[in-house]
């Protein structure tokens, strides 16, 4: 599952990166440009559009591969509740074969007691009746059979020792396996939330991008042709806002995108400063 999960995540964060980069790109054509003081249009308008557009096609594609790994973490904790349940019923079916085992064991005991006991008995009584050959013989046969019992009930209690040994290290690696699949189960949520919480973030962006590029309504028809600073900042902002989260939760968190959040803070601030 980590594999797979490592490839979503890169499924994500390639066109994210790229989103950003388009966007960087913005922040430095804003600071350049020059600005109308009445209409707050850019002089670099059709290069601005151009990046927008790029940002909003990246941002889509980020979108769908955390909607399809959103998909496939459902899938893995599905799977995961799955097994769960199944090692669960095997520690019962274990726990309760290990207490029968027990209860074989305490009966083979008290068996392999009684038949020292009777040995005993027999040897006793084989000296007894040494002056008659013949009742000898048959103490003899007698006291071989019961050592030959002695000896089965012998078997028996260390077979059943074995068994409840092997019985008492299958509980606890299953008992192991258990706190792993609840591990895990764990984690998967929590990647879950993360990358729901991400996509309605990427979403927000993905529409405010698309209102901008004239790709969302055809009632921004007019108001595209003139792209101003203010909504290009808000849809920044809600962008680094849900970078700053990603990296604040360490979901999709890397070198690359680190430098990456760094450079948008730079020219953000850059900009604010024109």
């Amino acid at each position: 599952m980590g594999q797979n999960y490592s490839t979503e995540v890169e499924a994500v964060v390639v066109p994210l990166k790229d989103a950003i980069c388009s966007l960087n790109e913005v922040y430095q054509a804003l600071s350049k440009a020059d600005v109308d003081p009445l209409t707050g249009q850019c002089s670099n308008y059709d290069y601005i559009r151009q990046q927008i557009v790029e940002a909003h096609q990246h941002l889509e594609q980020s979108e769908r591969a955390a909607s399809s790994g959103l998909e496939s973490l459902n899938r893995n904790l599905e799977s995961l509740v799955e097994d769960e349940g199944k090692l669960e019923r095997e520690m019962n079916e274990t726990q309760q074969t290990l207490e029968n085992l027990r209860t074989e064991q305490t009966s083979n005991e008290e068996l392999l007691r009684e038949a020292n006991e009777s040995s005993a008995m027999m040897i006793d009584g084989a000296v007894e009746l040494d002056a008659a050959n013949q009742a000898v013989r048959v103490a003899e046969d007698e006291v071989r059979k019961s050592e030959s019992e002695l000896e089965k009930y012998k078997n028996k209690v260390s077979d059943y020792k074995s068994k409840i040994f092997q019985t008492e290290c299958d509980i606890s690696q299953k008992d192991w396996e258990l706190r792993q699949t609840r591990e895990v189960i764990q984690q998967v949520k929590q990647q879950m939330e993360s990358v729901g919480e991400f996509q309605n973030k990427l979403r927000s962006a993905v529409n405010l991008l698309g209102l901008l590029s004239g790709k969302v309504s055809v009632v921004e028809h007019q108001t595209r042709k003139s792209i101003l600073q203010m909504p290009i900042m808000k849809v920044m902002e809600d962008v680094m806002n849900a970078m700053m989260k990603i990296t604040g939760n360490e979901l999709l968190y890397g070198e690359d995108m680190f430098r990456l959040v760094q450079q948008i803070k730079a020219n953000e601030r850059r900009l604010k400063a024109v």
